[in-house]
């Protein structure tokens, strides 16, 4: 509840100021012009091992009472994570998303590297997204779990 009242509180800031959703979350993440989301994706892939799972996760919108299920999680590590959605979503977008991993909610903000039709369901969609802001305590969760992932599939090789 703390990370959602965060969330509400800088949302509501940025509304008096006159501000997009995007302008907020660039001016709150001390971005000013992007940087090319291919050029950080690819050292994340060198940087943290990947794990495929599928957990619920859900894009929360401007206002934070307002989310919607995008579906799930294809892959996930300490530096992103893939997402099947039925909606296209453009690279450089910035999404807050909410990760139900276990009984762990993990509020996080991502930026969209690619986003592509998946090749088997016409409808569905899959995004890679690079972490923006996540706490360090959720990070922690995350890493956790991708290491007893990693150690469960070691000993069933």
């Amino acid at each position: 509840m703390p990370k959602q009242k965060a969330f509400r509180s800088l949302q509501q800031r940025s509304e008096r100021q006159g501000g997009s959703q995007l302008a907020w979350i660039k001016r709150w993440l001390g971005l000013g012009e992007t940087r090319p989301a291919a050029e950080n994706l690819d050292a994340e892939k060198r940087k943290y091992p990947r794990v495929r799972c599928r957990h619920s996760i859900r894009q929360i919108g401007y206002d934070i009472d307002s989310c919607h299920l995008i579906t799930e999680t294809v892959d996930l590590s300490e530096g992103g994570l893939q997402i099947t959605s039925s909606h296209p979503f453009q690279p450089e977008d910035i999404l807050q998303l909410a990760l139900t991993l276990g009984r762990h909610e993990i509020y996080l903000i991502g930026r969209v590297a690619w986003s592509q039709r998946d090749g088997r369901h016409r409808e569905t969609y899959r995004s890679g997204l690079a972490f923006l802001q996540i706490d360090q305590d959720d990070l922690k969760v995350i890493h956790t779990y991708i290491q007893d992932c990693l150690a469960i599939e070691k000993t069933s090789a």
